[in-house]
């Protein structure tokens, strides 16, 4: 019986060479952590922009289709970082601002003039464009 335990104990040391101890899993799983919360931080700021600019857009396309379904007249301002259509306010992020402006939607739809709307956002800009005579309404 003396000669197998020696065996047993020299079979565990090697069998606890080839893994990972607790202490370096933790430090692979903390740098692994560390890397991904640094890529998605940077990510961000680019996807909030393009967000804002759907929900610019959907507010638009929503005013356009009350204007199409009551066939009256509907009035959207765009007050720099708010947007007022109808009796509805909407709030745009924080340092998000699309400038100045006042569209009317007929009541098939169409606007009252051609626009571009201009929004930036971290000093990046993105463009909404409504055609005249369709109403017709894109990102650029």
């Amino acid at each position: 019986m003396e000669k197998k335990l020696p065996l047993l104990v020299v079979k565990l040391k090697q069998v606890n060479k080839k893994g990972f101890t607790l202490l370096e899993a933790i430090l692979v799983l903390t740098i692994i952590s560390i890397c991904l919360l640094l890529f998605t931080r940077t990510t961000t700021s680019s996807t909030s922009l393009s967000l804002e600019m759907d929900k610019v857009k959907s507010i638009l396309l929503l005013a356009q289709r009350e204007a199409i379904l009551t066939k009256q007249v509907e009035y959207v301002q765009i007050q720099n970082s708010q947007i007022i259509s109808g009796k509805k306010t909407y709030q745009l992020a924080r340092g998000m601002t699309c400038g100045e402006h006042e569209i009317y939607f007929n009541e098939r739809g169409n606007v009252n003039q051609a626009r571009t709307i201009t929004c930036t956002f971290n000093n990046q800009q993105k463009q909404l464009v409504i055609h005249l005579g369709s109403g017709n309404i894109y990102a650029k």
